[in-house]
């Protein structure tokens, strides 16, 4: 058996070998060549429009991006759950749509994240990377979509940074388990740092949090499983 740590490693030589790679289920340009970055809100069709209705329940995702964000942590994140079936949307926290990630990628985001209030999501994913992370805490919009999804006791996900940099000041992992990237100063800032080595992904309650890079996949399945049932996650798990 591979230990975890090679696995993770070879996931991360994969990943960032493959991220140039447009994925075809939705509007997600992971590298844009002569972009306008001056061109506010450039795009102009409904990310919405194939969000399920009354009768037919899909269950949908919020992937929050800003510059800075680690590539990997959101493009597996977003792979995987489109791979589950999920309805994903990419939404900036800046002005423009397109981020520059941690390690240079430049993302095409689907939407603004003020176009992302008072949606119904199922689950809001919080990618870490510095300083991404300081970013999407930044917003006071995207604070306000985390509050009510919190009050409502729905799924809120965050790696890495995004843990000990958003959830935590927010008060939203007071009295949970949850886990960081292994860095002092994240670690710290937990109020109940769980800090078993082994453990790479920690549920409790509607959050669930993971450590970096390297266990974004694990990450993402589990994402995967709490929105489309156990079934599904291993065999997205099998066909990866």
């Amino acid at each position: 058996t591979m230990p975890v740590g090679s696995y993770c490693s070879n996931i991360r030589r994969l990943v960032l070998s493959t991220l140039i790679i447009q994925h075809r289920a939705f509007s997600f340009s992971p590298i844009i060549q002569n972009q306008n970055l001056t061109q506010k809100f450039p795009r102009t069709e409904s990310h919405f429009a194939s969000m399920p209705g009354k009768d037919t329940h899909i269950p949908t995702a919020l992937v929050a991006m800003a510059n800075g964000t680690e590539e990997m942590e959101a493009v597996v994140v977003i792979d995987t759950l489109v791979r589950a079936g999920v309805n994903v949307v990419t939404a900036s926290v800046h002005d423009i749509l397109q981020v520059k990630c941690s390690r240079g990628v430049e993302i095409l985001t689907n939407v603004n994240i003020r176009e992302c209030v008072e949606k119904d999501w199922d689950c809001v994913v919080l990618p870490g990377g510095m300083p991404g992370a300081e970013h999407l805490q930044a917003s006071p919009t995207l604070k306000h979509i985390l509050n009510d999804q919190n009050k409502a006791g729905k799924l809120i996900a965050a790696i890495c940074a995004s843990p000990a940099v958003i959830l935590a000041p927010m008060g939203i992992l007071e009295g949970k388990k949850a886990t960081c990237y292994p860095a002092e100063k994240f670690i710290n800032a937990l109020p109940k740092y769980e800090a078993r080595e082994s453990l790479v992904v920690v549920e409790d309650g509607n959050i669930i949090t993971s450590k970096g890079p390297g266990t974004a996949l694990i990450f993402a399945l589990k994402i995967a499983g709490k929105l489309m049932g156990d079934d599904v996650e291993a065999r997205v798990a099998r066909e990866m």
